[in-house]
Parts: C-alpha cells; sequence; structure tokens
C-alpha cells in the first residue's frame, strides 16, 4: 500500500519511517555498545541511501546513546545513491543534519552494478 503512492510505477521504493526509525534504534544501541578505537570512526553503509533518511536517523539516535554513555566515537556515513535528484538531496541532508561533512562518503551510482 506505501509503495503505490510512493513512486512504485517509476520503480522507486522507499523506506517507510516506522522501519527507519526502528533499525536507527537498533543500530546506534549495538554501535554505543562496541569497544572501538577513538582514533578510527566507526563505518555505517547504505546500499541505496535515497535522501539519507536511514543515516540521518541513525545519526541522531547514536549520538543520544553517546552522549547518555559519556564517550565520543564518530561514525563515518558511507552511501550509495543511483538517481541524480536523490544523491544532491542525500548530501545535502547530511550536511543540515550537521554531520561533519569530513565523516560523509557517498556517490552516485548503481548499487547491483558498480562494485564499490
Amino acid at each position: 500500500m506505501f509503495a503505490s503512492s510512493a513512486g512504485k510505477k517509476a520503480g522507486e521504493f522507499y523506506t517507510p519511517i516506522e522501519a527507519s526509525i526502528l533499525m536507527s534504534e537498533i543500530i546506534s544501541h549495538h554501535l554505543s555498545q562496541l569497544k572501538h578505537n577513538n582514533n578510527v570512526p566507526l563505518r555505517i553503509y547504505d546500499p541505496t541511501a535515497g535522501s539519507g533518511s536511514l543515516l540521518i536517523r541513525v545519526a541522531e539516535k547514536f549520538q543520544k546513546h553517546m552522549d547518555e554513555i559519556q564517550k565520543d566515537i564518530s561514525i563515518k556515513y558511507i552511501a550509495q545513491e543511483i538517481k541524480s535528484t536523490s544523491f544532491n538531496t542525500l548530501r545535502m541532508n547530511l550536511i543540515m543534519h550537521n554531520i561533519d561533512p569530513e565523516l560523509i562518503l557517498i556517490r552516485q551510482a548503481d548499487t547491483l552494478e558498480d562494485d564499490w
């Protein structure tokens, strides 16, 4: 039902907000439990990033967990998106949500055809 109103005919499928929230909670909780070398950022990869909503939610939830346990660990956000409009929105969204540009590595490419 969700896909029928969200670009299904154009071959676009969007992650429902509820799924994005749940995944970000699970991911950020597990990341915050890791024993990690602070000099090397953790990496999170979204092969079909769209506008970046999952990465942004993970960043927000992860920061909340880090504040609670008073750790300073960074995440490198790695993503691919095939559509140019979504790719540009992705880049803009990550920066507008205060994610350090030095921790962002994104490219416009087809995840299934272009090995990265």
